[in-house]
């Protein structure tokens, strides 16, 4: 499953092509409020890999399509954001593996599958920076994201791969 978290967390099935559809909405605590059981619409894609919210939509990355949706509150209504088509590697057949809303700058960090380098653009489709998350001394990080989250109380984006867990302390600029 895909999710997003603001006040509550909401899931989005991850792999339709089972036929498995379903969502909800759980409280932070994981418990299930009562009625939110909705319907995730099929995308192109069939599989996604990782979602976010920026409080008002949720955004995820497509794993076939290799481009970035974004839903209403409830994963409805997807519409691809035009730029996503070229981004990151998505022009390559790189598919969005992560990807973390920045509330300080309003934007969404993105990784793709078979790539070191994690991508930050503005809702617009701006490439705002980027940085290589290689590193050859710790080989036990993630060589690519395929979950990120971002810590507005420190300025960090956390990547998952595997069974590993990263922090990367961002640029004050981003």
């Amino acid at each position: 499953s895909v999710l997003a978290v603001t006040q509550t967390i909401q899931t989005r099935a991850g792999d339709l092509r089972s036929g498995d559809l379903g969502a909800g909405e759980y409280t932070l605590s994981g418990q299930p409020i009562a009625g939110s059981g909705y319907f995730s619409p099929p995308t192109f894609g069939l599989i996604t890999h990782d979602g976010t919210s920026d409080g008002h939509s949720n955004y995820f990355g497509d794993h076939d399509f290799a481009g970035v949706y974004q839903t209403g509150p409830d994963w409805t209504n997807p519409v691809v954001l035009p730029w996503s088509y070229t981004c990151c590697g998505a022009a390559q057949g790189l598919s969005i593996t992560g990807i973390a809303f920045d509330s300080l700058n309003n934007s969404l960090w993105l990784s793709t599958g078979g790539s070191t380098i994690f991508w930050d653009y503005s809702l617009n489709g701006t490439l705002l920076g980027s940085f290589d998350s290689f590193n050859p001394l710790e080989s036990g990080l993630p060589q690519f994201g395929f979950g990120l989250g971002f810590d507005p109380a420190d300025n960090t984006l956390w990547a998952s791969s595997t069974n590993v867990l990263a922090q990367y302390a961002l640029d004050p600029a981003h």
